[in-house]
């Protein structure tokens, strides 16, 4: 049940994620041993025979390690050869991510990249292959080019190559149309309201991959108070966009 798995209440910090992790008894299941082993080898197969059978209480003890599976499990079959959009574990997730993210902590990007329990690689490359069954296309039309010097930066950000150069991210935030998709108050850092339009809504998710950039490049030079406020900046504008 989806709403009983995102109701969980450690969702950042579950499998390993602080100082004194209670030992297992021999057969009992183990976020512990998941997180591990997506940290080190990202082969979590040999546990998802058992992960099927997890109940409620099992699956809302981690939700993020229960969301990990989903998406290992739709890119395993999509690498067999499977139609992704025949692919019930993408609809899991799809259906999972639309409830957790309606009621999650405000800077949830932070607190989730900083977890552990990242499926933003495996979700790429998904995305990659949605790009290729529909022939390219992968510019935003919300951009005069379509971004494609920032896009082809961010690729090589995401595989794991150096931070997009400052001055390319900043022409693709000025090149957006549309409403701006977060509003500060004055004088905080918290974020105050989403105040984005439905047409502006079509350039939120790049907004958002152009704050991720930029977060990315600033703590390469350690600068954890830029770094939050731009994930916090990033996390509002794909809240506007599931709007």
């Amino acid at each position: 049940d989806v709403l009983a798995i995102s109701a969980g209440t450690d969702h950042w910090t579950c499998g390993c994620g602080t100082s004194s992790v209670p030992s297992k008894k021999d057969g009992e299941w183990d976020w512990c041993a998941v997180r591990q082993a997506v940290m080190l080898t990202w082969d979590i197969g040999p546990h998802y025979a058992r992960f099927v059978y997890l109940d409620e209480a099992g699956l809302a003890s981690c939700p993020l390690g229960a969301l990990q599976f989903m998406v290992a499990e739709a890119v395993s079959q999509v690498n067999r050869g499977a139609s992704l959009f025949d692919t019930p574990s993408i609809f899991w997730a799809d259906e999972f991510l639309s409830v957790f993210l309606k009621q999650t902590h405000p800077r949830w990007l932070e607190k989730w990249s900083e977890s552990g329990w990242n499926v933003f690689l495996m979700l790429s490359h998904l995305r990659h292959h949605v790009l290729q069954l529909i022939q390219g296309g992968e510019g935003p039309w919300c951009t005069a080019d379509g971004g494609h010097s920032f896009l082809q930066h961010g690729a090589e950000m995401i595989q794991g190559g150096s931070h997009v150069p400052l001055p390319i991210t900043s022409s693709f935030l000025a090149s957006l149309d549309g409403t701006p998709c977060t509003l500060q108050a004055p004088g905080a850092n918290e974020l105050r309201q989403i105040v984005a339009s439905d047409d502006g809504k079509l350039c939120c998710l790049p907004r958002a991959l152009a704050f991720i950039a930029l977060a990315d490049a600033v703590v390469v030079n350690g600068d954890r108070e830029d770094y939050r406020e731009f994930l916090q900046l990033a996390s509002a504008a794909v809240m506007s966009a599931l709007q």
